[in-house]
């Protein structure tokens, strides 16, 4: 059996966007060392209240450098990578 996490980073008031990327992070790193397989990092923009991630491959690559067990994947919508041009703008990122 696999376990994973799934993050869409919504902050609390009073939470600052720097507070829950760190917040995030620590999660990351305390399921790799509960051998947790996957951290889901879902990709929204322009809605605070529901999550500050506008670029998950940021997020990746930091828990990337923070773990050696978990694999970071990325969730985008359809709907979102074709408004926003596909695999030209993941090349971007």
């Amino acid at each position: 059996m696999r376990f994973g996490f799934f993050f869409q980073l919504p902050y609390a008031s009073g939470q600052s966007e720097r507070g829950r990327f760190r917040d995030t992070l620590a999660q990351i790193e305390h399921g790799n060392r509960l051998s947790f397989d996957t951290a889901w990092l879902a990709e929204l923009h322009f809605v605070p209240e529901f999550s500050v991630m506008s670029s998950p491959l940021t997020v990746a690559a930091a828990a990337a450098e923070r773990t050696k067990r978990t694999c970071s994947c990325i969730a985008a919508s359809r709907e979102m990578l074709n408004a926003l041009g596909g695999a030209a703008q993941l090349g971007d990122d």
